[in-house]
């Protein structure tokens, strides 16, 4: 068993990669016929030869063990090191016997969740150096050159591009505590009401501004790819739905509370299903195609499909959103310098 320490380190730096290569590689030993805890003690031996005891995969795989050893089931024994869907996926194979599907599913919803996190941190960055730049630039104007400029001339006479120019340097300059106030206020009162403002007409107005409408998108994401886990399994479709609810966000789990109200048995089909995934989460398409697909044969595997075309779908839609914010303050800074080059020619005259 790991020590606190070391249960500290390795619950910080366990990577989502991690992650997905363990899952992936414990699928394939049990799929050779490895019972459950041979096939992590197999898992543990090979990076012991290889790594540093301190690497966070042979702690992880340590404290698994120690767990199973113990009496602890997979599930239980991994619940502290996985997302709150992985766990209920490996909770739904492990009861199923269908382990190693289940890994596989936690797998592929751990690479969507990883495609979209690193889509919308890498939209992210540009927009946010070009708002501290043009912030900072905004400031060392009003604190560094418009003073040359007072002791030329007064600012009262001044008009034009040079007097807005002046206006807004002074306004950000001394506002700046107020706005990053403002800022941080946002940034707060959003993420308090990301997981835990419930489905309802005050919801559904925050879900027209971002970040409130990108988490909505992330969270039909996992929705989707935690019930094509579930089915792929084997596991009902009511049961799937309540499982997944037992394990989400106050916000999560009101939605699912009207896809468990439109559903009165434990299977769907045809337009049921679409009725049944049209609770606000995924888009209008995808609802329809899951409709389409609900009247064959296969529901689960075109679920799996539509999973992994639903990730890229909400990467395109959350960087077009992420996208616009940028063009936005993109613009006001190329405006501003605009500005400055224009009312230093007025300077010049």
């Amino acid at each position: 068993m790991a020590n606190k320490f070391e249960l500290w380190y390795g619950h910080t730096f366990f990577s989502l990669e991690e992650r997905i290569a363990f899952f992936e590689n414990l699928a394939g030993l049990l799929d050779a016929n490895f019972a459950i805890l041979q096939a992590l003690r197999t898992y543990r031996d090979g990076y012991a030869e290889k790594m540093d005891s301190t690497d966070t995969r042979l702690i992880f795989l340590r404290d698994v063990i120690g767990k199973m050893e113990e009496g602890a089931s997979f599930s239980r024994a991994a619940a502290s090191w996985v997302s709150p869907t992985e766990k209920v996926l490996l909770d739904s194979g492990e009861k199923s016997g269908h382990l190693s599907n289940a890994l596989r599913s936690c797998g592929q919803v751990a690479r969507n969740m990883q495609e979209i996190r690193s889509s919308i941190k890498s939209q992210l960055i540009e927009p946010t150096i070009n708002a501290v730049i043009f912030m900072g630039t905004a400031i060392y104007t009003a604190r560094d050159i418009f003073p040359i400029f007072v002791r030329m001339s007064n600012p009262k006479t001044w008009g034009g591009y040079l007097y807005w120019w002046y206006a807004i340097s002074e306004f950000i300059s001394h506002n700046i505590v107020y706005i990053a106030a403002a800022i941080f206020a946002y940034m707060a009162f959003a993420w308090w009401t990301l997981p835990r403002v419930k489905d309802g007409p005050f919801r559904r107005i925050l879900e027209k501004f971002p970040p409130w409408s990108v988490y909505q998108r992330l969270q039909g994401a996992v929705f989707i790819d935690a019930m094509a886990g579930m089915l792929r399994g084997g596991t009902s479709f009511r049961r799937s739905i309540e499982k997944i609810q037992q394990q989400s966000s106050p916000y999560l789990a009101s939605k699912l509370d009207r896809a468990l109200d439109k559903l009165a048995g434990d299977e769907v089909s045809g337009k049921r299903a679409a009725e049944v995934f049209d609770i606000g989460l995924l888009p209008p398409d995808s609802v329809v195609q899951i409709g389409i697909y609900a009247q064959g044969k296969d529901l689960v595997g075109n679920l799996v499909e539509l999973a992994q075309f639903n990730t890229q779908k909400t990467i395109q839609w959350v960087t077009g959103r992420i996208g616009t914010v940028a063009l936005l303050i993109d613009t006001t800074s190329v405006m501003y310098t605009m500005l400055s080059l224009l009312a230093m020619m007025d300077l010049s005259r």
